[in-house]
């Protein structure tokens, strides 16, 4: 799950995190990105155990580069779905 910093988007993303820990639930989240340090989402995740990633795009020379060290990440997880939560970057 890509997310960002919002208190709309928290809401989104503990709702995306809930249901992902139902009982029948046909997804598991097994990683958090967020571009945002300061994003409370990370938080949350963390509470729930699940692996989280702080990339801010300001530590990349370039978008390319920034989006190349998101998608290591992604790979590096074997994640096979991606849900943006509020990350409004194309990638």
């Amino acid at each position: 799950m890509l997310i960002t910093q919002n208190y709309y988007r928290l809401c989104l993303c503990i709702l995306v995190i809930n249901y992902s820990k139902k009982k029948n639930s046909p997804f598991e989240i097994s990683l958090v990105i967020s571009n945002k340090k300061l994003a409370k989402a990370i938080d949350v995740a963390k509470n729930y155990g699940i692996k989280t990633e702080i990339i801010e795009s300001k530590n990349f020379s370039s978008r390319k580069d920034f989006e190349i060290e998101i998608a290591r990440e992604i790979d590096k997880n074997n994640c096979e779905i991606i849900c943006l939560a509020g990350f409004m970057r194309i990638l």
